[in-house]
């Protein structure tokens, strides 16, 4: 679609319009100035930095990749980056040429020859770009909408990746219940999943499946955990600082403390520039339901240790128990015989020998007669 629209617009000469070209947005505020001015392009930064959310997957599917992991990760980071910023220069681009109108609630901030539009279905960015340089209802539009909802659809797989193998993580740690780090018949963490799906279907209830006050939740979500990392990473390195005497890699990690303090510190930024501009757009339920989160796995973790604590056994030996008893040096063992050792053989009964037949073994290296009776064999067995 960008390059179809690019060589349309800039070879061609055609002008494309939007289906919202012909509107006008009712401005807010006239002539904004100053700290609005500038509380405004924080606003638009933070919806940026949004869009370019994702990046995560490829650092937390680092052990799936193959040898050596750390150069294939970091190639394939590199792509995804170099991708999503050109789909979105790209969008952007002809969203601008195209004029496209985009408002949050259309059918009042939409206006036609300076009326509202009233009750108007307003379509995405992308289906409007797509409409203007495919044409409405044509055959690269309709495969442009079937690979957006498959994107779509697999990006909402990469939690269900994520989440059961965390939840497991913490379930160890005793943080969440101990269910959640059980597998299941096709040795996935099933729990997890099913707790997951529940919790969407939920979310997707009490909000109607409206995407633009469930992104809320997840900025919030990305740029805490952003946040929280790179800071992780600058202690990281802090530490490793204090015992490492190499020069040489002491100037790695000191590169590598500037990178993550560089990218803790921006995160912080739109994070708070989120919090301040997205807070009464639905954030604060985010915030709520971390303060909810933390003392629930706190709770957990002490019933965990409560219960720890009450079925310990008491090492301290007190008068009138029992010597316990010693363990045993030699246990007992299994060990197969050789491949090239004989099996013993069943031969006929002899008249004057016992009932049921004589067991017959050959040793190795020795020319020995037949035994008689099992009492013979398991005297004549090899050391």
């Amino acid at each position: 679609m960008i390059l179809w629209g690019s060589f349309r617009g800039l070879v061609l000469g055609d002008a494309m319009h939007a289906p919202t070209s012909e509107l006008q947005i009712k401005p807010e505020h006239q002539g904004l100035a100053g700290f609005a001015l500038v509380f405004l392009l924080l606003r638009a930064f933070s919806s940026g930095c949004a869009a370019l959310t994702g990046v995560e997957a490829i650092s937390n599917g680092v052990p799936a990749f193959r040898k050596p992991k750390s150069k294939n990760a970091a190639t394939t980071l590199a792509l995804m980056g170099l991708l999503a910023v050109t789909m979105f220069c790209g969008i952007i681009g002809l969203a601008l040429v195209t004029d496209v109108k985009m408002a949050e609630n259309p059918a009042v901030d939409l206006l036609r020859d300076g009326v509202p539009v009233g009750d108007y279905t307003q379509d995405p960015v992308i289906a409007q770009v797509a409409e203007a340089v495919f044409g409405h209802g044509s055959f690269l539009f309709m495969v442009l909408a079937a690979a957006t909802a498959l994107v779509l659809f697999l990006a909402a797989n990469t939690a269900y990746n994520g989440f059961p193998l965390l939840g497991s993580i913490l379930a160890q740690d005793r943080y969440l219940p101990r269910q959640l780090h059980t597998r299941g018949d096709r040795l996935a963490f099933s729990n997890g999943i099913v707790l997951l799906a529940g919790a969407a279907i939920l979310l997707v209830w009490v909000y109607g499946a409206d995407s633009t006050k469930l992104i809320q939740l997840y900025i919030v979500g990305v740029f805490v955990s952003f946040t929280l990392s790179q800071t992780g990473m600058v202690r990281h390195w802090n530490r490793l600082l204090t015992d490492e005497r190499d020069q040489a890699r002491r100037r790695h990690m000191i590169r590598s403390r500037a990178i993550n303090a560089f990218g803790a510190f921006f995160c912080g930024v739109v994070l708070v520039i989120v919090l301040a501009t997205k807070f009464t757009h639905g954030a604060w339920v985010a915030l709520l339901g971390m303060v909810i989160f933390y003392g629930t796995m706190t709770a957990i973790r002490k019933h965990y240790d409560r219960v720890a604590a009450e079925i310990a056994a008491d090492e301290t030996p007190r008068r009138g128990d029992r010597a316990p008893l010693p363990r045993p040096r030699h246990r007992p063992r299994l060990q197969a015989p050789p491949p090239h050792a004989p099996r013993p053989r069943l031969r006929p009964a002899d008249p004057g020998g016992p009932p049921g037949g004589a067991l017959h073994q050959r040793r190795p290296g020795r020319n020995a007669g037949p035994a008689r009776g099992l009492g013979a064999a398991r005297d004549q067995r090899p050391p």
